[in-house]
């Protein structure tokens, strides 16, 4: 039977499978610690993380520090009913508090209790960044990116890595890939390590696109990735246990990682699970029907993807049982 390409998409899934726990497929790095030998060098992502700035979790104002959480009943409160939230909102912004700077900016972007005006939006994006506000600058490094101002796009990715954001490490990341993926790799490790698992999932697309590919390398990343609950990665994760990619085969363990992967609604896995419980040499998982059906759930989602391999290994009765489980999903 063909097996699966290791890669897989999000998406929605309901049906419930039984929860597997991940924990025990952390590769040897943990928390921000994140060291790894990648390209020949060694990646110390603690030493760059240790020299973030501190200040997270709090908005900054001329008169002191205010708490983020009195923020956060305006910034429910800024979709539902926006007039009430901005009342809050605005003559904090007005008085120098970043976090409603942010929240502001926000409201004219998205036209909430304000018409829609992608100047103001920017202003305040840039009042609160300018301040240290993370997200702030993580929104006009991604806005700098797309509109090619390569020049305010670096200014703003080095003010969102100093706020400790992980995605100011990914997009600093994304500019070196090219021409440097080593140092590229550092800072996706160290997104990774500040909890970012889609930097999980491009440091093991950098480690496979290597000369010569280190599905080790790739592995270690996606589990890192996997414990955090991607459900892109616990696929990927899965696929390599089932076929034996940079690791001995562990059909095993890749049945557990697939099932979670599928409960959490990934179609790339939800196939791959599909092909292990139709195969004739599964182990105690073997379930023809529903692995049709899991099969026929996710080629909805996956391009020129068919279930014609496993409805080839199967009886007429279970092809019928199969797509009758498939109209439940």
């Amino acid at each position: 039977m063909a097996r699966s390409r290791w890669a897989s998409r999000e998406t929605g899934f309901s049906r419930k499978v039984t929860p597997v726990r991940v924990e025990s497929f952390r590769s040897e790095s943990d928390g921000l610690i994140v060291v790894r030998r990648f390209f020949g060098v060694v990646i110390c992502a603690v030493a760059l993380v240790a020299a973030l700035g501190a200040g997270q979790g709090r908005a900054q104002s001329d008169g002191g520090t205010t708490p983020v959480a009195d923020f956060q009943t305006a910034a429910a409160e800024l979709v539902t009913d926006p007039e009430k939230a901005l009342k809050v909102i605005e003559p904090a912004a007005r008085a120098g508090v970043a976090e409603a700077q942010f929240l502001l900016a926000i409201a004219y972007r998205d036209g909430l209790g304000r018409g829609a005006d992608a100047r103001l939006s920017r202003e305040w994006f840039g009042k609160a960044a300018e301040q240290g506000h993370g997200p702030a600058a993580v929104v006009l490094a991604e806005d700098a990116l797309q509109s090619g101002q390569s020049e305010a796009a670096t200014k703003w990715i080095e003010a969102a890595m100093s706020a400790g954001e992980s995605r100011g490490f990914a997009l600093k990341a994304e500019s070196l890939r090219a021409n440097d993926p080593g140092s590229a790799a550092v800072f996706l490790g160290v997104a990774l390590g500040l909890g970012d698992a889609q930097a999980g999932l491009a440091l093991a697309d950098l480690a496979l696109a290597s000369s010569p590919p280190d599905p080790g390398a790739a592995r270690s990343a996606l589990a890192q990735a996997a414990a955090l609950g991607s459900a892109r990665a616990l696929a990927r994760l899965g696929i390599a246990y089932r076929d034996g990619f940079g690791t001995a085969p562990d059909p095993v363990v890749a049945f557990a990682l697939l099932q979670e992967a599928l409960s959490l609604g990934d179609p790339e896995g939800a196939r791959a699970l599909g092909e292990m419980m139709s195969a004739e040499d599964a182990g105690y998982w073997r379930n023809p029907s529903l692995g049709l059906a899991y099969c026929l759930w996710a080629i909805k989602s996956l391009d020129g993807a068919n279930c014609d391999e496993i409805r080839a290994g199967l009886s007429a009765q279970e092809i019928a049982e199969g797509e009758a489980l498939a109209k439940d999903f």
